[in-house]
Formats: C-alpha cells, sequence, structure tokens
C-alpha cells in the first residue's frame, strides 16, 4: 500500500516556539475568522528563523527585500496554521494520545538525551504541556489534510508512475518537459537525486564556527580564535563530543555534528573547496585544518562512504510513486485550501 506522508503542511516549523502571554498593547498582525495573530506570538516564531537565516546568509544577500520576504512568509504560514486548526475543531479532529506520544518520542530522538530536550523547551519557554499541546494540534492538523486528501484523489496506477518517470529522464537529458512549471521542478528535483543516487556519496559530521563573509573584523578574530580552539580540542577528543561542545549549526550540534549522507557536488554552492575536502577524506579521517567558506570555518569528518550506482526505474519505483501522489495531494489541498480562505475572513495589518 503506498505510503502518504502529507509533506504538505508548513505547520512542522511551529512545533517550537511559544504564544507568548499577550499584552493589552500588543500589536495585532493579522486575524483569522476573528482569532488574531499578535505581534509577541509571531515573534516567538519569526525570531529563531531570521536567526537561522542571518547565519547562514552571506550578509550581502541580507537585503531588506529578502528579510521582508521571509517575515510575510512566515505570517502567511501563521494564517493557513490557524485556518487549519480552526477547521480541524470545527470537523471534530483530534489527535489521539498514542499519536501524541509517539510524535513526543520521535522528536526527542533530534536531541542527543533528554535532557538537552528539557533544556530546549526552557530555553524556548515551553512548558511539556504547552509543547505537547503544540504537536496536538499539529497531528490534528496534518490529519484534517489527511481526511481532505484521501477523498478526492487515489494512488497512482504504474501508468502514470512511468510516464513522470519519462518526463524525469527528459529532465535528466538536460531536455524540456511538458509539465507545468511546478510540477517542472518536482521533476528536475528528482532528476537531481537520481543524479545524487548515481555518484559517490558519504556519511559526515560538521562543526561550524559562524565568521560570515564581511563581518567585522572583531567577529573575525573571535571566529579564527574559536576555530583554533576546536581544532586544538579535536587533537585530544573525540570529533562528536567537540561538535557538540562548539558547532554553531544548532541542528546539527545537537546530534554530534551528524549531518546523514551527502552527494559529492552539494556542497559546491557552499564552497567548492568544502566538497573537494570532504570527498578527499578517507573513512574515520577528518581535516585537522579547517575550511573557510562565506559562511564561516568547517570542520568536517567522513563516517561511511558509498560509491556510485546506476540507478534504473524499478529501484526508485516507489518513491517515484510517493511524489506523483504527493503532487496530486498538493494539488488538492492547494485548492480546498483556497476554497477555505475565500469563505473565511482573513485581515491582515502587517
Amino acid at each position: 500500500m503506498l505510503k502518504k506522508t502529507f509533506v504538505i503542511l508548513a505547520a512542522a516549523v511551529f512545533i517550537a516556539g511559544n504564544v507568548a502571554t499577550m499584552q493589552a498593547a500588543d500589536r495585532v498582525l493579522a486575524s483569522v475568522n476573528g482569532e488574531q495573530i499578535f505581534e509577541s506570538e509571531f515573534n516567538s516564531i519569526y525570531d529563531p528563523i531570521l536567526a537561522q537565516y542571518r547565519q547562514v546568509t552571506p550578509p550581502s544577500e541580507q537585503t531588506d527585500a529578502r528579510i521582508t520576504e521571509l517575515r510575510n512568509s512566515i505570517l502567511d504560514q501563521r494564517i493557513d496554521y490557524l485556518l487549519l486548526k480552526q477547521q480541524a475543531k470545527k470537523q471534530g479532529i483530534k489527535a489521539t494520545n498514542k499519536e501524541i506520544r509517539d510524535a513526543v518520542a520521535q522528536i526527542k530522538t533530534r536531541f542527543p538525551s533528554e535532557a538537552a530536550f528539557r533544556d530546549e523547551l526552557k530555553r524556548e519557554n515551553l512548558t511539556n504541556a504547552q509543547f505537547e499541546r503544540r504537536v496536538a494540534d499539529d497531528i490534528a492538523n496534518t490529519n484534517l489534510i489527511r481526511s481532505v486528501v484521501e477523498k478526492q484523489i487515489t494512488p497512482p496506477t504504474d501508468a502514470q508512475v512511468r510516464a513522470f518517470y519519462d518526463q524525469v529522464q527528459l529532465k535528466i537529458k538536460g531536455r524540456k518537459t511538458t509539465l507545468p512549471a511546478d510540477e517542472d521542478q518536482v521533476a528536475q528535483n528528482v532528476a537531481d537525486q537520481i543524479k545524487r543516487l548515481s555518484g559517490p556519496q558519504v556519511r559526515w559530521r560538521m562543526i561550524l564556527i559562524a565568521d560570515p563573509k564581511g563581518s567585522p573584523a572583531a567577529d573575525a578574530k573571535i571566529a579564527r580564535d574559536r576555530a583554533q580552539e576546536v581544532k586544538d580540542a579535536l587533537r585530544k577528543g573525540d570529533f562528536a563530543q567537540v561538535a557538540a561542545q562548539y558547532s554553531q549549526d544548532e541542528t546539527s550540534r545537537q546530534r554530534g555534528g551528524d549531518m546523514g549522507f551527502i552527494a559529492k557536488g552539494d556542497l559546491t554552492a557552499t564552497s567548492p573547496a568544502l566538497d573537494k575536502a570532504l570527498f578527499g577524506l578517507a573513512v574515520n579521517k577528518y581535516t585537522t585544518d579547517p575550511v573557510k567558506t562565506d559562511i564561516g570555518y568547517f570542520f568536517v569528518k567522513v563516517e561511511e562512504k558509498i560509491t556510485g550506482r546506476d540507478v534504473t526505474y524499478n529501484d526508485i519505483a516507489n518513491q517515484l510513486a510517493e511524489v506523483v501522489y504527493q503532487n496530486e495531494a498538493r494539488k488538492a489541498y492547494t485548492a480546498w485550501l483556497n476554497d477555505l480562505k475565500s469563505k473565511s475572513t482573513i485581515k491582515k495589518n502587517a
């Protein structure tokens, strides 16, 4: 049976992030059927995303227009989230206790320990009960989407999947497809993934010391000094432990710098030198000197290597079927959501 993984719900970004206590002077950014989105609530969600954006994006690209676009996108996602939450409540769709327990358990696997998870809740100013309510809302929204989509579409036939595969092959060969723009981009993404699977891959860890291009001289010196600290620490300690202590990439730091698998060429946009250094390492070896990029200093280690191989239709038929299903699910969901919006009262003040 085709696995239906509903990736169209943008609400996942709201699992963490505290709804602050509202003050009388709190500015209302938007309202959704009378339910208000306060600035303090929105900022508790937006500020961590903006901070991460500033960390990984070169200063020259952090224009006012791009930051405004990011802010508007997050606000639109929050509006959609509230619409879904209201509709789920209206239809009596809830998360079961088991779904909540399973989801919380899955989220906790992203942290190295229970203590680290509790520290994150504390940092976000969330109680465990508030966090579980957020998880419950996310699950209810996803269940709502599932109920909407499953009524409108069915798993694709093999002929439909093969037809899409033919379009992907055109993208691999650098030719034009007959797909609409959004599906053409999906086909390009699949083509890129096939190329990745066909080439060498490594499972790797990293330590990032942030030093964006254009940083003030004083900040650049602090970053250099910290990179030297990491270099010295690696001579004495385990790479994962050093990553957990020093890395400024918050997500991977909590996993000891573990980044999973990556294909040769994926890091070229960040730095050709970084890609070359990583794929030039033997298993269990790391860069003793950091690789400098526009983002900062990277130490990288190779945990495992996979050589390239031919990828056939049979190798990826199930994944392709999922992609085709997701294409249809996305279209059905978007049409339904737009209809819901047309029947709702939505006001934006920002």
